[in-house]
């Protein structure tokens, strides 16, 4: 996505839009909560209008921000909920 294609998206967030929120600690989908002209607010988040950044970010390690959602990015969220399900499965207690 270019600047402006992203400026453009950025421009026509509005409640209830749904969002992809990229953080390395819990990456999900959610809704934009409500919008002003400096922030976006996803939950209890909030981003930068301009640079959809996290406001208050902790270090350059959470590097937290907002992005469209693509069926890329639909595919990586089943796939990490398949793998978080498997990882829960005690292989040992399974009869073979």
């Amino acid at each position: 996505m270019t600047h402006d294609e992203e400026q453009a998206w950025l421009a026509g967030l509005k409640a209830g839009d749904e969002v992809y929120v990229d953080s390395r600690s819990a990456p999900r989908i959610a809704k934009v909560e409500r919008r002003t002209a400096t922030q976006i607010v996803v939950g209890s988040s909030k981003f930068g209008a301009k640079h959809a950044r996290l406001i208050g970010e902790r270090g350059p390690w959470e590097m937290t921000s907002i992005l469209p959602i693509t069926d890329e990015i639909r595919e990586r969220l089943a796939r990490r909920r398949l793998v978080d399900r498997l990882k829960g499965v005690r292989w040992g207690d399974i009869p073979l």
